[in-house]
């Protein structure tokens, strides 16, 4: 299998390009990872990259209308007409905190609302990046959801993170919390199957990734945002899917065979210990 030397996904995003090339020039000589698929996602102890995601609906400071599928993806309306669009932020260790957010606080009016959305210059703000997810999770509230990721590369987020925090230009629909988050969080995962695999890599790894249907939900996910617009609810539904993808699971039916199998196996060779015992009792003697 020939192994590309360059990430074509990040062509024309000079952060991005950074963080490949970074991460390109040691993978040679990272060790692969034990295990090649886990039963859950990291424990809260464990060193991981967490997606923090405050949903449109959680992060409203008054009781929401209902609008399905719009107050998921897109955005909520209070009580009050006041409009919530939700936020997203990426942690990892190393004092790595992707949270990019508007300086100035957009009117999120609905007279306004339409203005805000066109993707063009006029509509850039000044920004400003958060601290860390203590203090603003302290300042605002704490996020909805989290994602856990542990097969990541910290040297290509870094890498990222250094070059991308030196323009903190907030547009509400082209540079936002979850566009930046969506970026950072596909600069972390590149690679992952050679993390997983190591010099075992070939086409039965490439094969299994193909058969995974997350890595399919998470390219029409990719899709539509790139189409629309970066909201954290598909930001949300994207860090999921490529959790899966680089964090594999056993799947369902193969699961279930193994567990049989186990059992089965246990089954014959309690049988087979029980009959070795039967044999080895003596036979009583024959009643006269």
């Amino acid at each position: 299998m020939r192994k590309l030397t360059s990430n074509p996904a990040v062509w024309g995003d000079a952060s991005a390009e950074v963080a490949s090339a970074s991460g390109a020039a040691i993978d040679a000589n990272r060790p692969a990872f034990d295990a090649h698929e886990w039963d859950g996602p990291p424990a809260d102890d464990e060193p991981a990259l967490t997606v923090h995601v405050w949903t449109p609906v959680g992060s409203s400071k008054a009781q929401t209308q209902w609008h399905p599928i719009v107050d998921r993806y897109i955005a909520a309306v209070d009580r009050n007409g006041v409009i919530s669009t939700g936020h997203a932020a990426l942690e990892a260790p190393g004092d790595v905190y992707i949270s990019l957010y508007p300086a100035i606080e957009i009117d999120r009016s609905p007279d306004d609302f339409a203005r805000l959305l066109r993707a063009t210059h006029e509509n850039d703000v000044p920004g400003q990046f958060q601290p860390s997810y203590p203090i603003e999770s302290k300042a605002w509230c704490p996020s909805t959801v989290r994602v856990r990721i542990r097969n990541y590369d910290p040297a290509r987020l870094t890498s990222f993170w250094r070059v991308y925090r030196t323009d903190t230009t907030y547009n509400l629909t082209h540079r936002n919390c979850s566009s930046s988050v969506s970026r950072a969080l596909e600069v972390a995962l590149e690679g992952a199957a050679g993390r997983l695999h190591g010099a075992r890599t070939g086409w039965g790894v490439l094969f299994r990734m193909i058969v995974t249907p997350e890595l399919w939900v998470a390219a029409q996910i990719r899709k539509r945002a790139v189409t629309m617009a970066w909201t954290p609810g598909l930001t949300l539904d994207y860090a999921r899917a490529l959790s899966m993808v680089a964090d594999p699971r056993p799947y369902g039916w193969l699961k279930v065979a193994r567990m049989a199998l186990t059992t089965m196996r246990a089954s014959r060779r309690a049988w087979r210990d029980e009959g070795n015992r039967a044999s080895q009792i003596d036979p009583p003697a024959n009643a006269l």
